[in-house]
């Protein structure tokens, strides 16, 4: 019903993950911003996780994560950050484990949400041709319900600085590559932050 209500307004409405953070994005005409922002809210506070949709996307992200050494670029990066970050979160590719998507079930995606949803940690940006008066007092009613705080506050753990070593892996693919990396780096306080990441692009 979501999807055909977006559909029928020409909007579109997706939700993602990174390494650290869990976002939702709409994109609308200016006048239909009330209709697809409240969407937006319900897809945010009161994801159902029901047992047949779980069973088709399951096996789909199963099939992403075996296809991951299928191209030679991301089974070199997968294999870079496992070497780089070690045991840390952030040695995982944003697909999840193999083992840990085949055991989850929808309870364990209800208690995740449950858990880290909270306002304390959220952002909400909101960019066009609208009143942002009106838009804030839209989105505080909508999001009232949120929890202020979630459960498990959000603190990964540091990274253990980098131990100099030459990883080499043998595959089929008739090629070779290379990627090298060094660290600890600049955070995204650091004021050298911007300008390594232009520093980055050109390279």
């Amino acid at each position: 019903a979501i999807a055909a209500q977006i559909d029928n307004l020409g909007a579109s409405l997706s939700v993602a993950c990174g390494y650290n953070s869990l976002h939702s994005q709409a994109v609308c005409l200016r006048e239909d911003w009330r209709t697809v922002l409240e969407l937006l809210a319900d897809v945010i506070l009161h994801p159902t996780f029901k047992q047949d949709p779980w069973r088709k996307m399951q096996p789909r992200l199963l099939a992403a994560i075996d296809r991951l050494g299928d191209r030679w670029t991301t089974e070199l990066s997968t294999r870079f950050r496992k070497a780089y970050y070690r045991d840390h979160p952030w040695s995982h590719t944003v697909h999840g484990r193999f083992d840990v998507v085949e055991a989850l079930t929808v309870e364990d995606l209800r208690q995740f949400h449950r858990q880290h949803i909270g306002a304390t940690e959220a952002v909400l940006a909101v960019f066009g041709d609208v009143d942002p008066d009106q838009v804030v007092r839209r989105a505080e009613a909508l999001f009232a319900e949120m929890p202020r705080a979630p459960q498990v506050p959000f603190k990964p753990p540091l990274v253990s600085p980098p131990t100099a070593s030459l990883r080499q892996t043998h595959t089929k693919k008739p090629m070779a590559a290379v990627q090298i990396g060094f660290g600890p780096g600049a955070t995204r306080q650091s004021p050298d932050y911007p300008a390594l990441r232009v520093l980055s692009n050109v390279l």
